[in-house]
């Protein structure tokens, strides 16, 4: 089973544009790491709504085929100490993995990381998957039948984020997001998902 692993790294405000650059150049050591299916880091463009594209903030995104292979990278392999040591002077605080199974099956969430813009929504809505799930199905498909390209992926924690659901859209671009978001058909389905609990939005360029 494909396995997402999330990341918002707090890179020291200063430093934070070469830390994106560096990390992303680090990051290439999962092209030859066993399991890693694809990574991607980001720049954070909106956050619940507001335009922190200044900030300069990070979000990395790696798909991996099964958790173990995670688990053989991170934290003792020789190649995470590679990816480590480059880009440890850059950040504030350690940065936590999240890991997430996928919603139903065993979809990939490759074509939603991999768009023109990704709008990730991460919420902890504990028992309530059914009601999630349900609003999370409305809501692509609404986006579906007003903008062709979009490309929905949803998924919950494991390990250490059980509870949490995360959900991914990918689109052409921020203004295709902009105007699909905006019209009658979706405007309630949105605004389910955003009423989920503790649920975060976040708008990323990768």
């Amino acid at each position: 089973m494909p396995i997402t692993e999330l990341i918002f790294p707090a890179f020291k405000p200063a430093d934070a544009l070469a830390a994106r650059s560096v990390a992303r150049t680090a990051l290439s050591v999962l092209d030859n790491t066993p399991g890693a299916l694809f990574h991607r880091v980001g720049h954070l463009l909106r956050h619940n709504g507001e335009d922190v594209s200044a900030q300069q903030r990070s979000v990395v995104g790696v798909e991996w085929d099964h958790a173990s292979s995670f688990h053989s990278f991170f934290p003792s392999s020789p190649e995470f100490q590679q990816f480590v040591a480059q880009v440890v002077p850059y950040l504030a605080e350690k940065p936590s993995p999240r890991l997430f199974k996928p919603g139903t099956g065993s979809e990939r969430s490759e074509a939603a990381f991999t768009s023109g813009l990704t709008h990730i929504f991460v919420s902890k809505p504990a028992e309530r998957r059914e009601e999630v799930q349900g609003a999370w199905d409305a809501l692509v498909a609404s986006l579906k039948k007003e903008e062709r390209g979009v490309k929905g992926w949803s998924g919950w924690g494991i390990e250490g984020d059980d509870g949490a659901w995360l959900g991914v859209v990918g689109w052409d671009s921020i203004e295709a997001l902009d105007k699909t978001t905006k019209t009658e058909s979706v405007v309630e389905n949105l605004r389910k998902v955003r009423g989920l609990p503790g649920v975060e939005e976040f708008a990323v360029l990768f």
